[in-house]
């Protein structure tokens, strides 16, 4: 993703109604799910049944977000 929001910094201190440097909301929810995966999905199946993202505010470089999930056992 090219976007002079995420790219320029000089137009983010000059020009942009957000101040800060800021990542796409959509490489949080990225990173969270991966960390999941990884830590508690180790050796089994997994389905991506439903998923509901709601982006209340910037993430800002350097924020911490915490990561919820929920299993299912399916027979």
């Amino acid at each position: 993703m090219l976007e002079v929001l995420f790219t320029n910094i000089e137009f983010i201190e000059k020009e942009s109604a957000i101040k800060g440097r800021v990542v796409p909301g959509a490489l949080a929810y990225t990173f969270g799910g991966r960390i999941a995966d990884s830590v508690s999905m180790q050796g089994v199946g997994l389905a991506f049944l439903h998923m509901e993202l709601d982006i209340k505010a910037p993430t800002f470089v350097g924020d911490n977000h915490p990561c919820r999930m929920r299993s299912y056992r399916v027979s």
